[in-house]
């Protein structure tokens, strides 16, 4: 069973209710609905929905770093607005946060928001340690190599694995597969597959 871990921290206003601000279980983060109100204060960042906005965000984003994950690899988000006249002013601040590819999103109008907020923003994302981060720093070796042999040695690493491993990290150029661990010096793929033969 994979370990379901809660995520805390004081860069963002603590939990209102029974519920965490966020929950870590697998590759995943689960970021609860962020209001616009400054952890330190507790008051909302401001009357417009913009000034809301960026500090629910922020608290986002505070939120995702003590989880160990980032905005660059959030998953979807979901906009609750009050009012959806407010969306335009609420677009152009979100677009600032995100880069392409931009996560998958839906926007929810409200009847009301807790504390009387004007809109709140949840998130699910990857974290940094995953082996499906878009960046590519870490790969899930599993649709490439079927088995693995250590060259120093008669022993398989993982063989016949079909679920992955973290033992590999893709090249800047992303034409190879690289040995992420220092203690191994060199490593061979001994059945081809996708295209890859080798990697060193």
């Amino acid at each position: 069973m994979r370990k379901i871990r809660e995520v805390r921290t004081e860069q963002a206003p603590a939990a209102i209710g029974p519920y965490s601000q966020a929950i870590a279980c697998g590759d995943l983060i689960f970021v609860s609905g962020q209001l616009g109100i400054m952890p330190a204060s507790g008051e909302f960042a401001g009357e417009s929905a913009a000034a809301q906005a960026e500090q629910a965000l922020r608290n986002l984003r505070a939120v995702l770093e003590a989880g160990g994950a980032d905005l660059r690899h959030v998953l979807k988000t979901t906009v609750y607005l009050a009012d959806m006249r407010d969306f335009p002013a609420v677009n152009e601040v979100y677009a600032a946060f995100f880069a392409p590819p931009f996560p998958a999103r839906a926007g929810i109008a409200a009847a009301a928001l807790p504390k009387g907020a004007l809109l709140e923003i949840d998130a699910v994302a990857l974290l940094n340690d995953s082996p499906h981060r878009r960046d590519g720093r870490s790969v899930l070796c599993k649709a490439w190599f079927a088995t693995y042999r250590f060259l120093s040695g008669a022993r398989s690493l993982l063989p016949g694995h079909e679920g992955g491993c973290r033992l590999f990290r893709r090249s800047p150029d992303t034409s190879q597969f690289v040995c992420a661990r220092p203690d191994v010096r060199k490593v061979s793929c001994i059945q081809k597959v996708g295209g890859y033969r080798q990697v060193t």
